[in-house]
């Protein structure tokens, strides 16, 4: 009867460290998967970032050949031209850049 009882905490913890082990396991899996995910989107932003600014310079462009230069400042540009999933933060250094090279 000692024997029996005694084996029941032996076979538990034997169970515990298998969990223990597989739950190691999972969480390395998970933090490469987040490792991944996360150079996938920095990716995806920069693709996405380079997109608006191009896009952003092209209707700077635009505009600067079209109105005269006392018509349009900055502020406006900023306004009104910011590209869908882009901010105005981002947007702002393409300005000078803009009018220094041509459209793309």
């Amino acid at each position: 009867m000692v024997a029996i009882a005694g084996g029941f905490p032996v076979r538990r913890l034997a169970q515990l460290s298998c969990e223990r082990e597989d739950l190691r396991c999972q969480l390395v899996r998970a933090q490469d998967e987040l490792k991944q995910r996360a150079v996938s989107y920095d990716e995806a932003h920069e693709y996405r970032l380079g997109n608006s600014r191009r896009y952003f310079c092209n209707l700077v462009i635009y505009d600067l050949i079209q109105a005269e230069s006392a018509a349009l400042c900055r502020d406006v540009l900023l306004a009104d031209k910011i590209p869908q999933g882009s901010s105005a933060d981002e947007m702002a250094p393409s300005i000078s850049g803009a009018v220094l090279r041509p459209p793309v």
